[in-house]
């Protein structure tokens, strides 16, 4: 580490000391602490990352070993944590009591990042900065660059460096496409797009290091905690990742020094993920895929790489859809909404459908057999299965008899419609197959019997009723006032037809702030509750991103994240907050702090900030 590094790092470490985090609610298995700035927010970050490890590795701080997720951004760091097995409250009190100035500094990995610098912005910023192109990029270079989180998509990650010269604004107008590779400047960050996208940020450069390659066992290139050097080339660089047989022969190699001082290359561990499972037997021919009809399991375990959950929308009738064929609870299974599904059979398999209330009909020979219960059933080679226009709900989860096999990206066949992660969306005749040496499958048939047949839910959502879902308070409750905070529950809000697996738009009544300023970037987690500038709100479903830049006002508990998954383009909603809300709150206030709730929600119903 240079000697740069590390007085910046001890700057880290003595401004997160004198800052304790303040403790906002974020769902009932989560909490948000929240700090004056990103130095103490990732010097605390650490100390709790060193805290977990340290408390499994002598099994004691009992409620640290249950928190599931540490996720840094800007000001604040989400723990996430099990809320079967440990409380709100006693995850506090541990994090309370972790001595930040004690904590090591953890070891951080040095790669080096060439650049062309030669991006479109590069005259406007140096410009906006009132310096030269040339003092810009010298700056930029001899600049120590740290990854301090992840950001909007896989692979794209915040590098912070501290330097008041680097404080850009984003393009008044993003651009609809930004190139693989391309470095840019917007606040105090820069960053690296890892893949074509649309974006914001001020471009001035371009790398021809791929930041994220799917068949690697590590995608991303860079990990947050991770010292980045970029260094400028003369040659041309190429936004476009390198096919792999020329992968040997690119011009630029990379660096990156581990801490313990060897150097190695992220692809030396990989391992190559097949587009297509091997030992797979075909049992279905997609006829007609439907509105949308995706591969669902219980999704990824990524979010500090900037990759979203997803997984199946309604995780209890994906639940129950696998349950009806005897698999397991978390097997491969296919996520449908609307209408116009078919299936044909290329050989005897066994299926059920659970979730929204669909008509289902098999045809065969001029036969048409209707089924008007979730069951399993027995699809003959050659019969198709036509599934109809949802009576009530949206998704409904076909599921096979040992699991559907589909290429895995970070552990999961889940399709992230976000960003393009998993198998694609299905098409017409694409050929569906069960993986016969799957041990996961195997097992889960071998160990389990299907269930009996069920009736359809009366409780999901319909067209133009209103259904009714169960929050806890946001982190950002107390950005809106009295009279906001109240409408949120006492108005009744439609779905729009702007509305997919990332989330559900709502149409209403705005919601009135009393915090105008622009949030840094922080958590979002499925259910949360943004709110727009525009004042409208948003659901987050599973596709949701990782971070946001909006106030979240609520969160939805688990049972309403999945009836929300089912609610239509026309639906009317509205929210109620949960009872036991006003205790969970306030088990997660700072000790030093009063219980004090400025603003009361309707029902008597109070929430509380830590001040």
């Amino acid at each position: 580490m240079t000697s740069t590094a590390s007085a910046r790092c001890a700057a880290e470490t003595l401004a997160a000391s004198n800052s304790a985090p303040r403790f906002l609610p974020c769902s009932e298995h989560g909490m948000l602490l929240e700090l004056p700035d990103l130095e103490s927010a990732l010097a605390w970050h650490d100390a709790i990352g060193q805290a977990m490890e340290q408390a499994h590795e002598r099994q004691d701080g009992f409620a640290l070993r249950h928190v599931r997720l540490l996720l840094p951004a800007a000001r604040t760091v989400f723990v996430e944590f099990d809320a079967l097995r440990t409380t709100a409250d006693a995850v506090a009190q541990a994090i309370r009591s972790i001595n930040v100035d004690a904590s090591g500094q953890r070891a951080h990995r040095q790669i080096t990042v060439p650049v062309c610098y030669n991006g479109e912005d590069l005259d406007d910023v140096a410009q906006l900065l009132h310096c030269s192109v040339q003092h810009l990029v010298e700056r930029h270079m001899a600049q120590p660059w740290r990854v301090a989180f992840a950001g909007f998509a896989p692979g794209f990650n915040y590098l912070t460096g501290g330097n008041a010269l680097f404080d850009v604004p984003r393009r008044a107008t993003p651009r609809l496409r930004v190139p693989q590779g391309a470095v840019g400047l917007a606040g105090t960050f820069s960053g690296i797009y890892p893949r074509e996208s649309s974006g914001g940020w001020q471009l001035i450069g371009v790398t021809s290091l791929p930041m994220w390659d799917e068949s690697h066992e590590h995608p991303a290139l860079l990990q947050p905690g991770d010292d980045v050097q970029f260094t400028a080339v003369r040659e041309q660089v190429h936004a476009q990742q390198p096919a792999p047989h020329d992968a040997a022969s690119s011009a630029t190699p990379l660096s990156v020094s581990t801490p313990s001082g060897s150097t190695s290359s992220p692809a030396a561990s990989s391992a190559s993920t097949p587009s297509a499972p091997s030992h797979a037997t075909p049992v279905l021919t997609v006829i007609r895929p439907g509105l949308l009809c995706t591969y669902q399991d219980e999704g990824r375990h990524a979010a500090q790489l900037g990759v979203t959950g997803s997984g199946a929308a309604d995780r209890a009738s994906f639940h129950l859809a696998n349950e009806l064929v005897g698999n397991a609870h978390d097997a491969v299974a296919l996520e449908i909404i609307g209408a116009g599904a078919q299936f044909e059979a290329l050989t005897d398999v066994t299926l059920a459908i659970a979730g929204a209330h669909v008509p289902l009909s098999i045809d065969s020979d001029g036969q048409h057999t209707t089924l008007t219960h979730p069951q399993a059933f027995l699809l003959k080679a050659g019969e198709r299965l036509s599934v109809g226009e949802p009576v009530a709900g949206v998704r409904a989860y076909l599921a096979v008899q040992g699991g559907f096999a589909a290429r895995r990206t970070l552990n999961s066949s889940s399709t992230d419609t976000m960003s393009g992660l998993g198998p694609s969306p299905l098409q017409p005749h694409d050929t569906l197959c069960v993986d016969t040496v799957d041990i996961r499958a195997s097992t889960s048939v071998a160990s389990c019997s299907p269930a009996q047949p069920r009736a359809w839910s009366t409780s999901l959502p319909r067209p133009h009723a209103v259904t009714e879902l169960t929050v806890t308070p946001g982190p950002r409750i107390d950005w809106f006032t009295k009279a906001g905070q109240a409408s949120l529950f006492s108005q009744v809000w439609r779905v729009t037809a702007q509305s997919d697996r990332v989330g559900l738009r709502l149409a209403g009544e705005p919601l009135e702030r009393t915090d105008a300023r622009e949030l840094a970037s922080e958590a979002t987690i499925p259910g949360s509750i943004e709110v727009t500038g525009s004042g409208l709100p948003i659901v987050f479903l599973r596709d949701q991103p990782v971070t946001g830049g909006y106030p979240v006002i609520a969160v939805l508990d688990d049972t309403s994240i999945n009836t929300a998954a089912q609610l239509p383009a026309g639906a009317l909603v509205k929210f109620r907050l949960k009872p036991s809300s006003h205790a969970s709150c306030c088990a997660v206030i700072s000790a030093a702090a009063t219980c004090a709730s400025p603003t009361p929600l309707p029902e008597t119903e109070l929430t509380c900030n830590a001040s």
